[in-house]
């Protein structure tokens, strides 16, 4: 099983939207998780929550 990839969270979230993806929180900053935090979430096809996360200073 995949668990960890290292993509741009930006890219990532326009190819899932591109290739019929749902949006489950676009792009940006959850300061509410940690200060650094920048992630997007996308629902595939099958329901499942996929996200990604960059965890550094911009």
């Amino acid at each position: 099983m995949l668990d960890h990839l290292g993509i741009d969270v930006d890219a990532f979230y326009r190819a899932a939207m591109a290739a019929g993806g749902t949006d489950n929180g676009p792009p940006g900053l959850r300061s509410h998780y940690h200060e650094h935090y920048y992630g997007a979430f996308v629902l595939d096809p099958d329901g499942h929550n996929v996200e990604a996360v960059c965890h550094m200073p911009a």
